[in-house]
């Protein structure tokens, strides 16, 4: 899209991207300005909607058990923060709570080999961020 061209005065336009809900982004040019449209956020195939936002929320499809590292006498806990992809892999997995530091790759290595259904927003998939908890029971 070039703006070149355009006539002073209030402009608005309609902005539709493949598989995200139309949006609405309008401006004012004034010809003695230079033309700086508003910063607007387009959703994009790598926006994160957040987790209010979406209508769906991913499912679980597959899923490994985590391998405990060592042998454990208590149940030991750890939450990974990740991102679920519109293709229902992972990306971006942090610990962010956990009881037993020992552990915390072997949640990670276990959540390496999970998929999931995809969030969805308007019936089309969206990324969006989660906390799954990981158990180790004890042995």
């Amino acid at each position: 899209m070039t703006l070149e061209g355009l006539p002073p005065g209030e402009h608005l336009f309609s902005l539709e991207l493949a598989g995200y809900e139309p949006m609405e982004v309008s401006f004012k040019l004034d010809p003695d300005t230079l033309l700086e449209p508003p910063a607007i956020e387009l959703l994009s195939w790598d926006r994160i909607v957040p987790g209010g936002q979406v209508h769906t929320l991913p499912a679980i499809l597959e899923q490994t058990n985590p391998v405990p590292p060592v042998r454990n006498r208590e149940e030991v806990r750890v939450v990974v923060r990740a991102i679920v992809n519109v293709d229902g892999t992972l990306s971006d997995l942090t610990v962010v709570s956990s009881d037993n530091n020992n552990f915390n790759n072997a949640a990670l290595r276990a959540l390496a080999n999970w998929r999931f259904e995809p969030a969805t927003r308007h019936d089309r998939p969206v990324r969006t961020q989660i906390n799954i908890p990981l158990v180790f029971p004890a042995f």
